[in-house]
Parts: C-alpha cells; sequence; structure tokens
C-alpha cells in the first residue's frame, strides 16, 4: 500500500490537535496543505511523491445543508458536503498535484472564505488565513534509524530519531508529529499529533509490533498557525503547511523451531539404518 492512502486520512486525524472551543455556531475552520515524501534508503528523500490541499469546515448537523461555497485567491473551488448523525461537514480535497510548484500555483497563500448553504446558518461566512511558508526541512530518519527500522524484530523496541527542524518564525504554533501505522489493517498505532518542534527521536515499544505485518512510520514537520476567530466567531481556526517523509518496513517473523525436524530427521536416519531380525 502506497503512504498516500494514509495521507488522505492523517488531515481528518488532526483534528484532535485543538483544544476545545467554546460554543459556537461553526464549530471549525481548517485548511492543511502538504507534501509527502517517502525515504528508501540512508539519504535524504528529494522528490515528493504525493501533494494534497484540504480546507474543511465543520458545524452542527442542521447546521447548513448543502455544500458550502468556497472562495480562494485564485477564485471559486467546488466542495463536498457530509451530514452525519451529530455534525455536518464541507471539504475541497484535491490531491493530484505533480509537485509543489503545481500545488502552489492552485492553492496560493491568502485567504479562504468558506460561505455556509442552507439550514440555520444559511449565508454565514468566515475567512481562514493561509499565510505560513512551506517547511525549509524535509524530514528524514537518521541511516541507524533506517537500518533499525528495516531490520525490525516484535521483540525488540526501536529507537529512531531524525533530523533538526527550525520553524518559520511566522508559525505560531510549529510542531514535529509522527504517526506509526500498521498497514494490514489500518490501524494507528503512534498518533503523537503536536510533538515540540525541538524534539529529534522517540522510541517505539516492541509492544505495539507484531511478527510479519507491514507497517509505515510517518515524521511531520508543521508550519502551523492555530487560533480562535475571525472566522464565524469564536470557532478553532487552524491553518497548516506541513511536510511529512514515511519510511516502510516489515517485523521480521519469529524463527520456526528446528526441533521439529530434527527429530524428523532423526526418525528417518533409524528407519534406514534398522534391519529386520533373522
Amino acid at each position: 500500500m502506497h503512504s498516500r492512502l494514509t495521507s488522505i486520512f492523517l488531515a481528518p486525524a488532526c483534528l484532535v490537535l485543538a483544544t476545545a472551543p467554546a460554543r459556537a455556531d461553526v464549530d471549525l475552520a481548517w485548511l492543511f496543505k502538504w507534501e509527502e515524501f517517502e525515504q528508501v534508503s540512508h539519504a535524504a528523500p528529494t522528490k515528493s511523491v504525493y501533494n494534497a490541499f484540504y480546507p474543511y469546515v465543520r458545524a452542527d448537523v442542521g447546521d447548513f445543508t448543502a455544500p458550502a461555497t468556497l472562495v480562494g485567491p485564485s477564485g471559486s473551488l467546488p466542495t463536498t458536503f457530509f451530514a452525519g448523525s451529530d455534525f455536518a461537514t464541507s471539504e475541497h480535497y484535491v490531491d493530484a498535484f505533480p509537485s509543489r510548484a503545481a500545488l502552489d500555483a492552485a492553492a496560493p497563500n491568502g485567504d479562504y472564505t468558506f460561505t455556509l448553504n442552507g439550514g440555520l446558518l444559511d449565508g454565514q461566512s468566515g475567512s481562514i488565513p493561509l499565510v505560513n511558508p512551506w517547511p525549509e526541512q524535509i524530514p528524514t530518519f537518521t541511516p541507524d534509524s533506517f537500518d533499525a527500522l528495516q531490520s525490525a524484530e516484535a521483540s525488540q523496541d526501536i529507537a529512531v530519531s531524525w533530523n533538526a527542524f527550525v520553524p518559520a518564525a511566522i508559525a505560531e504554533d510549529p510542531r514535529v508529529r509522527l504517526f506509526l501505522i500498521d498497514l494490514t489493517d489500518f490501524n494507528f498505532l503512534i498518533e503523537e499529533q503536536a510533538m515540540p518542534a525541538t524534539t529529534t527521536d522517540y522510541m517505539i515499544s516492541a509492544s505495539l509490533l507484531e511478527p510479519g505485518r507491514d507497517y509505515a512510520l510517518q515524521l511531520i514537520f508543521s508550519n502551523a498557525t492555530e487560533t480562535t476567530g475571525p472566522a464565524f466567531g469564536s470557532a478553532s481556526v487552524l491553518s497548516d503547511v506541513y511536510v511529512q517523509t514515511s519510511v516502510h518496513f516489515s517485523v521480521v517473523p519469529e524463527p520456526t523451531s528446528l526441533a521439529p525436524l530434527a527429530f524428523a530427521g532423526l526418525a528417518v536416519l533409524r528407519r534406514r539404518n534398522w534391519t529386520s531380525p533373522t
């Protein structure tokens, strides 16, 4: 499985980043813009494999009943709508950009304004400012860490470390994030959503790993700014521009016991040497 599938779920998973805002008609208005790399050797990755853009607005179900209108610096953007049992969302998700330059051209910095349609909040609007630059560093695991992952055993903890992240001065809430995903059943085993930007190491517990299973370890450098307002009153407003590097690895299966094979070989030898008495 390519790690781009995990990226699709990574942005919604980040919804737990914000502290619960004061009660507002709109709960949150968030925007994610990210670039993904895959590390396949000791060397730092240089060519991205995935680029995506994801503005998102959420309110109680019934507060709006149709796709919200979204207008960015370059004009209108299409949105989709979802209504669950408790909340409604509208979003714009695009992930087919071949490069960072193509993503930046489609999603330049500036204000992205959602206007709600239908329901109790019909016509209410608010903007998410996208002002943060891309992180200058690409997350890269050290050679020792890369080797430790490629030879992972379920009985051993894995110490991983990576290069330093220097956040942009304009980013008000920069962070390092780390995810460990079991690709067999797409289960998030580690969800470190907001480690300090100075973090450069982590210990993966052996208790999380199972022999013969495939995993993805994802490291993120995030130039995030999280506030409340001015979009939709006191709603949580998050603008996050981040770079992610994934490493795929498998846990070495436990060795098969040689004892049964030894006994079988001994039995064959005895049969060959045995002769019928006369």
